[in-house]
């Protein structure tokens, strides 16, 4: 699989999770396009950034013409997460109040299939507790405060809403390194709405350009000098032009208006 890193920076102040497609996307601020050839493949030291976090499922993502979107979960399961931190870091800290705000606003649009809405975090700042979470059932309501959900690690089996699995976090926080979703089988992803941001997924990124505008050539004629004696019977004429202009001037402006004055424009 393609495997050229994807360097974006991803403000925890700008987070907000994601709710499944059919449970009321929240409205992004801003687009963000993804091309598919910068989402990486599974591999030591690859978390930061759009990638495949299944282990052995590197063949089992690849793009869709039809319906757009990046395809998943065809040769057994994948993950498709926007890892927040480098690997080996402990993660972005929250509150858990603030996590659960997060959660209750976003979208995911799943243009085939069913996926599981996800997230990766550590319960300590020294990285104990990892966990990853998801709801009980794919493309739950993730705005329904009474909605399922279980884990791995300390909450591995447990099906319970979020706010009672997360009161077992140590002072109301935890440690947030990535978003994502979970496809057990074949499905197609098209965006993911994280902090006021729609990362959309395309093949390649749009170009938008300028339409270029041809100016008209214009000839310049060619210029002739004048002989010295033409210059100045030329010099004269114009002069009694201009005499003969003024004196014009002077009658128009004497003679009065006869016909009525035209405001139309």
């Amino acid at each position: 699989m393609r495997t050229r890193s994807m360097k974006r920076a991803v403000s925890l102040i700008a987070a907000a999770a994601l709710v499944v497609a059919g449970a009321g996307a929240a409205s992004a601020a801003t687009v963000e396009e993804v091309p598919f050839d910068e989402i990486q493949d599974f591999g030591d030291g690859v978390y930061k950034g759009w990638h495949q976090e299944h282990r052995d499922a590197n063949d089992s993502y690849e793009w869709s013409d039809s319906s757009e979107g990046v395809r998943l979960g065809f040769n057994g399961p994948a993950q498709l997460l926007n890892g927040l931190v480098e690997a080996g870091a402990p993660g972005i800290e929250t509150t858990v109040d603030e996590l659960i705000d997060l959660v209750q606003g976003a979208s995911v649009d799943v243009a085939e299939g069913a996926v599981w809405f996800q997230i990766g975090m550590f319960q300590t700042e020294d990285r104990d507790g990892w966990t990853t979470l998801r709801p009980v059932e794919a493309t739950a309501d993730l705005s329904n405060d009474e909605t399922l959900w279980t884990g791995t690690g300390d909450w591995h089996g447990a099906n319970a809403p979020l706010s009672m699995l997360l009161e077992e976090a140590e002072e109301g926080v935890v440690y947030l390194t990535g978003f994502g979703v979970h496809a057990q089988n074949d499905a197609v992803v098209s965006a993911i709405t994280w902090g006021g941001t729609t990362y959309q997924f395309v093949e390649e990124l749009t170009q938008d350009e300028d339409p270029e505008v041809e100016e008209p050539e214009v000839e310049e004629p060619d210029a002739e000098e004048p002989e010295d004696g033409d210059q100045e019977s030329d010099a004269g004429a114009e002069e009694e032009d201009a005499d003969d202009d003024r004196g014009a001037a002077t009658d128009d402006a004497a003679a009065p208006v006869k016909a009525t004055p035209s405001y139309a424009g």
